[in-house]
């Protein structure tokens, strides 16, 4: 599920190891953060550290429990949420930046005691709010990724 979550174009994708490095990302992440970082056509961010993605050169303090406080720190990105894994120890951290209009929608959909829950093409969970997380009983690690045969018991696959 994880390479979903990789793969989904809607927002800037990043996963950091526990050491602060960048173990994989998607192509929003790489064209967001690859400017900050002011890499070079080619480039990648791929073992580059939380500090080298900051792009301020200084080293930054990094918590891998808490990785919304060093990407909210960005000036122009916006975080959306975390997906945490226990087995590799590693965090995916979704995003967008600053300018997108759908920043208002996020903070409200987040805040919301409403459910919600987004889809890709292949209907598969992209994202979910809290409530929806928490009526559904389980974590972002399991949900995102997942068919949504996994909360309704039958195979959906059309539109």
């Amino acid at each position: 599920m994880r390479e979903k979550i990789l793969s989904n174009e809607r927002y800037g994708v990043v996963e950091i190891n526990k050491d602060g490095t960048v173990a994989a990302y998607n192509s929003n992440a790489l064209a967001i953060l690859g400017n900050l970082c002011r890499l070079n056509p080619g480039e990648e961010l791929k073992g580059l550290s939380v500090t080298d993605l900051s792009g301020s050169g200084k080293s930054v303090y990094y918590d891998a429990a808490v990785p919304e406080k060093f990407f909210s720190s960005i000036d122009g990105i916006k975080h959306i949420d975390n997906i945490f894994y226990k087995d590799t120890e590693s965090v995916i951290v979704r995003f967008v930046t600053d300018n997108e209009m759908l920043v208002p929608l996020l903070n409200m959909i987040k805040l919301s005691s409403s459910l919600y829950v987004e889809f890709d093409n292949n209907m598969n969970i992209i994202f979910a709010n809290d409530s929806f997380i928490k009526s559904a009983g389980a974590d972002r690690s399991q949900l995102y990724g997942a068919n949504i045969s996994i909360i309704t018991e039958q195979k959906v696959t059309g539109k």
